[in-house]
């Protein structure tokens, strides 16, 4: 058990486009969590939605997202959220690719730090963005849904889900 990051789970999308995505029974002998998506959507809006332990109705606190598509940046901030969303926008041509880090995940003294980061190209167009949330849940993250909000994961679509160690161990 050498390195950093350890792989503790993979879904791909096969057969016929889905709408979310479970990891379930999550190991607490990590420092922090790492999901990595390359996926895209079949039809509706962009928005996805992540839920921590199948909580989708309380408990976030805020979300800061910062975005540019190349020629112009923009910027918003919400608070009592109820949802940690990020974009995965509806395409043929191309994949976004979106990680997730989850921080101090099975601490259960502090709340949970979400960091987003996703960026596709439609042949030239597109966007990158940062989502910054924080979730009042102090209990350890045990299970994530990744959900499409509307439409589903098209065929091809892959999700990872990483531990994290830390130096010591």
């Amino acid at each position: 058990m050498h390195g950093a990051v350890v792989p503790i789970g993979y879904v791909a999308i096969s057969g016929s486009p889905t709408s979310a995505v479970v990891f379930s029974n999550i190991p607490q002998g990590y420092q922090d969590l790492k999901v990595v998506i390359s996926a895209q959507k079949t039809s509706g809006s962009y928005d996805s939605f992540f839920a921590i332990n199948n909580d989708f109705t309380s408990n976030t606190g805020s979300r800061t997202v910062l975005s540019g598509d190349g020629s112009s940046a923009s910027s918003s901030r919400r608070t009592n959220d109820s949802t940690n969303y990020f974009s995965i926008l509806t395409s043929s041509t191309g994949f976004a690719t979106v990680t997730i880090d989850i921080l101090n995940y099975a601490n259960t003294s502090t709340y949970k730090t979400i960091l987003f980061r996703g960026a596709q190209d439609l042949n030239g167009s597109g966007q990158t963005y940062l989502n910054v949330s924080l979730k009042k849940l102090t209990s350890a993250v045990t299970s994530l849904v990744i959900n499409s909000n509307d439409g589903n994961y098209s065929v091809g679509s892959t999700f990872e889900l990483f531990g994290i160690r830390t130096v010591g161990q």
